[in-house]
């Protein structure tokens, strides 16, 4: 009686989709789990994963967690514009990005896993092909060739040769759907049962750096409506890492931070002195979508 229960909850649907097949790999994954504390090693992984997917799903759909890699997909109708991928993928690395420096930035634990964060990185394949969607109760799976492919790609040479460590790797199929003014570096893997299989690679380190580029601001001590400064007997190193994981990370304001030595006191005093703009508060109150990390304060 069971098992006819789970074949009546079961539906496959066998007609053949066409669309967009995309996975999210933490790179340095291996390594950081098996040479560092378990424990803590897990609870990182588990809040970069679920970043990942909050941030590719909507508009994509969630398939499943492979231990270090998130597999979505999206039809054709989903991306109209091949472009909207493109940016999917780039908002995704950089929240991704951040997310690793507030950790590195904000936490006090001595852990070997702690100390490793900074080790991490991310790469994404993406395909585009044909899949048949099979559902089991509320969950659901993809199958088809180009969906072992999709995944055979996640092994790849890109790296290699001073290759780029973060980058996303769009097979020819793929390029297909995304503008002509797109062009990127060719690439070409070899694989048992697929052949050749060209793409381009997508450098995502410059990307990154072009983005926060433009979203870094600066509150000068005339904009601001509130200041504080506060004398600690520290080295300025120390002092400026505490104040920027405590604003950086708990509290995600745009402060602007500045730490001054004052050399006729003995011992040295550091001075940590913090600005936000009234400007900066409204927009930090109309956002609540960044969640600040907990559990390495």
């Amino acid at each position: 009686m069971k098992t006819i229960a789970k074949l009546a909850n079961r539906r496959d649907d066998h007609g053949v989709h066409e669309g967009y097949l995309l996975l999210a790999d933490i790179s340095g994954y291996t390594a950081f789990l098996t040479g560092t504390e378990l424990e803590h090693a897990h609870e990182i992984i588990h809040e970069l994963t679920t970043l990942i997917r909050e941030r590719l799903a909507p508009p994509m759909r969630f398939v499943k967690l492979e231990g270090d890699a998130v597999f979505c997909y999206a039809d054709t109708e989903t991306f109209r514009e091949g472009e909207r991928l493109v940016e999917l993928i780039e908002a995704c690395y950089f929240e991704f990005s951040n997310r690793l420096l507030d950790m590195t930035r904000a936490t006090t634990c001595r852990c070997v896993a702690c100390a490793a964060i900074g080790s991490l990185g991310l790469k994404f394949v993406s395909h585009y092909g044909s899949y048949v969607v099979e559902r089991d109760d509320r969950r659901e799976d993809l199958a088809g060739p180009d969906v072992i492919l999709a995944h055979r790609l996640l092994k790849n040479t890109i790296s290699n040769d001073d290759g780029p460590q973060a980058y996303a790797f769009f097979t020819e199929r793929c390029q297909q759907h995304l503008p002509p003014s797109f062009d990127l570096p060719s690439h070409i893997e070899m694989y048992e049962s697929f052949g050749e299989t060209k793409g381009g690679v997508h450098n995502l380190d410059p990307v990154l750096s072009t983005m926060r580029g433009e979203r870094r601001s600066y509150v000068s001590a005339a904009d601001a409506d509130f200041e504080t400064t506060i004398d600690v007997p520290v080295p300025s190193a120390v002092a400026w890492q505490y104040a920027a994981a405590k604003t950086r990370a708990r509290s995600r304001r745009p402060w602007k931070m500045t730490v001054r030595a004052s050399l006729s006191d003995s011992p040295p005093t550091f001075r940590a002195t913090a600005a936000e703009s009234s400007a900066s508060r409204r927009a930090r109150a109309r956002s609540s979508s960044e969640r600040p990390s907990s559990w390495f304060i």
